[in-house]
């Protein structure tokens, strides 16, 4: 599985984590909410709920989305990764 990092500029500022495709009656995909003018990054998005204790510091899991595929001609796995942002 790959690795995120996510950035923290300074303590006061978290990043927006990524968020499951779906609601939490298992509807999908999650709607998310309408982004106003002058919307602030940030603003409104899941948070990594974990004060920041230096580099490297786990926040909360989140969901992971995988695909792969065998590519029989060169004898190789293709994985792609995606993450869902509401």
């Amino acid at each position: 599985m790959p690795v995120w990092v996510y950035s923290r500029t300074q303590k006061e500022f978290s990043p927006c984590y990524p968020e499951g495709g779906m609601d939490t009656s298992g509807n999908g995909p999650n709607p998310g909410t309408n982004v106003g003018i002058g919307a602030s990054p940030g603003e409104d998005c899941m948070d990594p709920g974990t004060p920041l204790e230096g580099s490297y510091t786990l926040g909360n899991p989140f969901p992971t989305y995988f695909s792969a595929s065998w590519c029989g001609d060169i004898g190789e796995w293709r994985m792609q990764f995606y993450n869902y942002y509401v």
